[in-house]
């Protein structure tokens, strides 16, 4: 893992993967499964709401994954 700093202004692209396994649900008996159906991946750290939209003056970067 690499962390990516950037000047005001600046701008980078960067990619990463992320593993089935960090898609996992871990129920209360302590058994994994995954379930199925689109989950939305925020990247960032700001909030995916329209506050978070106006202090960045953008949209918050996002993406949809689905798992069968």
């Amino acid at each position: 893992m690499a962390r990516v700093e950037l000047a005001p202004g600046e701008e980078t692209a960067v990619s990463f993967t992320i593993d089935a396994e960090q898609f996992q649900i871990i129920r209360k008996d302590g058994s994994r499964c995954w379930e199925p159906g689109e989950f939305n991946v925020y990247v960032g750290g700001s909030q995916p709401d329209e506050y978070s939209c106006q202090l960045m003056g953008r949209a918050v970067v996002s993406d949809t994954v689905t798992l069968e």
